[in-house]
């Protein structure tokens, strides 16, 4: 039963003729339906771990006799590990820039440039071209 003394009935939007009384049900049963969403991601272990072990089953499956040309194959491919954890690493610094530009901007509201974020959207830009090519 709900704290209030009073209950509005809503109808849904949905056209069913549904209806709900606000503060109860399920649409209210999650902590954290009203938290600020946290943005950011960390891979697993485990899917670290497996890509890890995919990339030297490949590895060592390659019939390649030049050892040169293994350890070339090999450096391209952890590559794309490193890209992924300088990404990995650049999002809290993100995030942490972000903050530092609001409160900058709330203290004295003027036109500072911060965080050079044009560049690193052209940086980041290019960086998705090379990708996609």
């Amino acid at each position: 039963m709900s704290k209030f003394n009073h209950k509005l009935k809503e109808e849904s939007s949905t056209g069913g003729g549904a209806s709900f009384f606000p503060g109860e049900g399920e649409q209210y049963a999650t902590k954290f339906a009203f938290k600020k969403p946290v943005y950011g991601y960390k891979l697993a272990k485990k899917q670290q771990n497996e890509t890890k072990s995919n990339d030297d089953t490949f590895l060592s499956s390659l019939n390649v006799a030049d050892p040169a040309l293994k350890l070339h194959i090999e450096k391209r491919i952890k590559g794309f590990d490193e890209v992924e954890t300088k990404l990995n690493e650049l999002l809290p610094l993100l995030k942490q820039a972000k903050q530092k530009t609001l409160e900058f901007y709330q203290k004295t509201p003027n036109y500072t440039v911060l965080y050079g974020t044009d560049l690193a959207i052209d940086y980041l830009n290019d960086i998705i071209k090379l990708f996609k090519e």
